[in-house]
Parts: structure tokens; sequence; C-alpha cells
């Protein structure tokens, strides 16, 4: 499929063809990465309504939340490595070869100290996220498809978590989230103790930490429309890319040297606030941006937002399904295009 549309490309110079090809592509990739999802073992038993006892071996592949409450319920999302019927007592759990990618949401009851790349051996219900039931309801599951979802599992005790191993997710992240950590208590140092709150809207304004905010300043936050500020997005990045590029400056770093090491420390940072969709949409666009002066070619904007889209839906073609994606990458469009209109009109005023 790839060597066919390069080969359109090749002869057909249009940009309504290179739309349509890249579009029929994307398509077809959608497709595939929505089938591969739901190959999740026993997915084809499950229905609205009806929960399937399970036994289950999974990975922490997200730092996990913990609700303020007496039972302390860990969410987390954890990629499914066996899967299959809890058995009878004094029988072998028959279980299914998940394969790599297929993800289910947790709700883990009691379960505090779960850490990211823990895995677990799980009894519990699997079942399909419930859907909305009031206009407006803000729709869980199809959050959860945009992540590549399609199921959750639920457990009812805290013994019906084991943790078997730890340590075992992507080294890259579990170093990152140990930093986020270490940023996190330097950032609110002297505040933890004397002032929480102050110190929770720090965290989450800075790592995108909401869960460190209490839970009614998040919702002040949301009935006055800023709850934006906390997600991690193109401000906080734009403004980490500028603060180095001066700082970088001040030594005469080379240009293609500076650009290099703003993108690394971009990458980086979108690790610290665990790779939440907002800071990696601003930190692939950043870099794609910066990469102009690596190889010096100008950046166009809507070459770079082009480039930026297609890399992240080649990577993750559920993002296509998020608002906040189809939100940002409409705003910028919209900024490229209607920016010199608008200026030309304004001109004689």
């Amino acid at each position: 499929m790839a060597v066919g549309s390069a080969s359109l490309l090749a002869f057909h110079r249009g940009k309504l063809v290179r739309f349509l090809v890249a579009a029929c592509v994307f398509a077809a990739w959608f497709s595939v990465k929505a089938a591969f999802v739901r190959e999740l073992p026993l997915f084809g038993q499950l229905t609205p309504g009806n929960a399937l006892p399970v036994v289950m071996e999974a990975v922490v592949v997200s730092e996990p939340t913990v609700a303020n409450d007496r039972w302390g319920s860990a969410r987390c999302e954890l990629a499914v490595e066996t899967l299959g019927p809890i058995p009878a007592t004094g029988t072998t759990p028959r279980v299914r070869q998940a394969g790599a990618g297929r993800k289910v949401w947790a709700t883990l009851q009691g379960a505090r100290t779960l850490a990211y790349g823990d895995r677990l051996e799980i009894r519990g219900v699997l079942r399909l996220p419930a859907p909305p039931r009031n206009p407006g309801e803000f729709d869980f599951p199809a959050f959860l498809k945009t992540r590549g979802i399609v199921a959750e599992i639920v457990t009812a005790t805290p013994a019906a978590v084991r943790v078997i191993a730890r340590g075992e997710g992507n080294p890259l992240i579990a170093v990152a989230l140990r930093a986020r950590d270490r940023i996190r208590a330097a950032i609110t140092l002297d505040l933890v103790p004397e002032d929480p709150e102050i110190a929770g809207v720090i965290a989450a304004m800075v790592l995108g930490a909401r869960e460190d905010a209490p839970d009614e300043m998040v919702d002040d936050f949301k009935l006055s429309g800023t709850l934006h500020l906390f997600a991690v997005s193109g401000l906080h990045v734009g403004m980490i890319a500028v603060i180095l590029l001066a700082l970088l400056r001040i030594p005469r770093t080379p240009r293609r040297v500076a650009a290099l090491l703003v993108i690394v420390a971009l990458v980086f940072y979108s690790f610290v606030t665990g790779l939440r969709p907002s800071a990696v949409r601003a930190t692939v666009m950043a870099a794609i941006v910066l990469s102009g002066t690596l190889v010096d070619r100008p950046a166009r904007i809507l070459n770079s937002l082009g480039a930026a889209a297609l890399l992240i839906l080649a990577i993750d073609p559920f993002q296509a399904l998020a608002p906040g994606f189809q939100l940002s990458f409409s705003v910028l469009l919209a900024i490229a295009l209607l920016t010199a209109p608008l200026r030309r009109l304004a001109a004689p005023f």
C-alpha cells in the first residue's frame, strides 16, 4: 500500500490526488489498527451489561492514579499478555496469549502501591465500558477508544491483584517518571506541608499532574473555563523551547546543535509529563519546526502542520477520534490560513 501510494505521488503532482491518497492510506491503516485492537481474547463474548469473570496477566503501562477514597482504587492502562476465564477450584487456568498491543482499562480496588512497569496477575470481571446515560455526559467508552482500548477489568478486593514482578515497562518511560517525581518535589519545595493546594496547582500546570490538585479546585477551574491550564500543551512546550534556545545562545552554541539539544529536551519533557496526548502533539510539531534548522530549510507552517498530523496518525491513528487532536489541528490550520487575509483586511485601519 505504501509503495502504491508513493508511486501515485510520483506520477501525480496535484494536491487533490495527494490528499486523496493520504486519506485512503490513513483509512486503511485505521481499519487495520481497529481490527487488531478488537482481537483481545474473549472480546467476542462481551456484550453490553455482561461481565465475564477472568484471570489475566498484564503489565501496567501508564502511571496509576489512586482515587482519594477509603478503597484506594487504582486506575491505569494494562498491556494484556494472557487472558482466560476463571477456572474451577483446583484446576489450572486455560489462558490465551493476547499478543502485543492489546490494552484494557483497569480499576483495581485497594491497589494503592502499584507503579508503572509492574507485572500483575488479576482476577476480576472483564466488561465493555458503560456508555453515558445522560445527554452531554462524558463519553468514557469514546475516550478509551481514542487510546486503543475497548474493554475494562474491575476487581472487588485487594486480594484479587497480585504483583508478580516489577520494573518491566519501557526503561525510558520509567526514568522519565522518576525524573518527574524529582521535578515535582523541587518545584513544590516547602509548599507540600503548608500549602498542598498551591503545590498541586503548580504540579498540574508544569507537569500536567492533575491528580495532585484537589478535586474541588479542579472543579472550580472547570466551571471557570480555564481547566486547559492543567493540560501540558503547545504553550508549555513553546515556552520551554524559547527558554532553552535563549540559554543556548549565551555560550554561542551553533544553531544546529542548539536545535538538536532542544528537540531532545522536548522529547524528554513529553515523557516526563506521562506522554499525555497534548504534550506529544506539541512536541512533534515543535520538533518538526526545529528540524528545519538541521537541514537548512525554512519552516512552513502548513507543511509542518501536515507532517506533524501524518506522523502522529501513523503512530496512533486513534488520535483522529480525540477531540483534543481535532481542535488543536483545526485551530492551527485556521490560524495558518486566515492570518494573512485578516492582516490584509486590517491594514487600512
